[in-house]
């Protein structure tokens, strides 16, 4: 008897409308981090895609910005996965549809957005003035190893906007 109890049950459920496996809510921090990260992703996606269109002269297949736009897009559905998993507002999306490349429905975010396109492109304006660092040759006709970049000043927090590192060029949040 009790071997048809359980399967019973299940199908119940399932008939009534309820699911056979319930996930449990999230907390609010948790669910909040969600939301930071898929406008994270989707503001990465859209900037990577903007830079894809500007830098179109390398060899076919090497553009890096095209690339990274797909793995950005990929990190953004597994976001949303997890977001419709859990029942939790998309934050990137205006009544059910995902906003247009370089839309955001927060400000804050779409002002990261203007800045750091506003900052590749003056990035490309300076690279179309001066010769390629790379070709540069030492006198033993070697490569010479092109100047090392300080790395980005890690934050305390990525999940909120407001953590987010500003662009070069501007001033910090408060």
């Amino acid at each position: 008897m009790k071997r048809f109890l359980l399967p019973l049950a299940v199908l119940l459920s399932v008939v009534a409308g309820g699911s056979v496996l319930a996930v449990d809510p999230l907390p609010e921090l948790v669910a909040q981090t969600l939301q930071d990260v898929r406008e994270q992703e989707k503001l990465s996606h859209d900037v990577y895609l903007y830079f894809s269109g500007l830098y179109v002269d390398q060899r076919p297949g090497q553009n890096i910005f095209a690339r990274v736009t797909e793995a950005e897009q990929r990190h953004m559905d597994a976001v949303l996965q997890l977001l419709q998993k859990y029942g939790v507002a998309d934050p990137v999306a205006v009544d059910g549809v995902v906003t247009a490349p370089g839309e955001f429905p927060d400000q804050v975010v779409e002002d990261l957005y203007a800045a750091y396109v506003e900052q590749g492109e003056a990035g490309l304006a300076r690279r179309s003035r001066r010769p390629s660092r790379s070709r540069r040759r030492t006198s033993r006709g070697s490569r010479a190893a092109s100047p090392a970049r300080a790395p980005a000043t890690p934050t305390s927090c990525r999940s909120t906007p407001a953590c987010w590192p500003a662009p070069r060029g501007t001033s910090p949040r408060s």
